[in-house]
């Protein structure tokens, strides 16, 4: 097969596997890539079924991956977190390119071009910074109980075995000399 027919079925697949995603997560994607960067509007649904809360995705390699931001560890800590609640928090996705450009919409009409920042605040809830980048926000409520103590015992595992290579390491290295 042709590298450039080759190419180009991957391209339509992965603009399908994100049509197909974006169309059943109910909630606008955010993708951070250098080839399908932009927003991808569940333009199938009524927006009153949709969430306001995007869903971030980074793509690399041939594989997607979901991009989670960690709440602030302290309240004055200037980043992307703000504290609006005790039981939610935000971060807000830039919806520009590094060179400020704002992102593509996939996917919508003939109609609807130039219309872009209008149907992005229909679908989310959307932020310009002090510097003028305009961002989706992104809220998350805190997690389940069960799901931290999930991710904590999951997070202790890998920290032990880092520990027992460490030790490892440092006992080869007492050996040695």
């Amino acid at each position: 097969m042709d590298s450039s027919v080759h190419l180009w079925a991957v391209k339509v697949c992965t603009l399908m596997h994100l049509f197909t995603v974006q169309s059943f997560s109910l909630a606008v994607l955010c993708t951070y890539t250098c080839t399908y960067a932009g927003v991808y509007l569940p333009l199938i649904w009524e927006k009153k079924f949709c969430s306001k809360s995007p869903v971030a995705l980074a793509y690399t390699r041939g594989h997607f991956s979901a991009l989670v931001s960690l709440p602030s560890s302290q309240t004055n800590e200037v980043g992307a977190w703000s504290n609006r609640s005790c039981d939610s928090h935000v971060s807000y996705l830039p919806l520009v390119d590094s060179e400020g450009r704002q992102f593509p919409l996939h996917f919508i009409s003939e109609e609807e071009i130039g219309c872009e920042e209008r149907l992005l605040k229909q679908y989310c809830e959307c932020h310009v910074t002090k510097t003028g980048i305009l961002t989706a926000v992104q809220e998350a409520g805190c997690p389940h109980s069960l799901v931290s103590q999930l991710v904590d015992e999951w997070l202790d595992r890998y920290r032990r075995m880092d520990k027992r290579r460490e030790a490892a390491a440092c006992s080869n290295y007492d050996s040695d000399s």
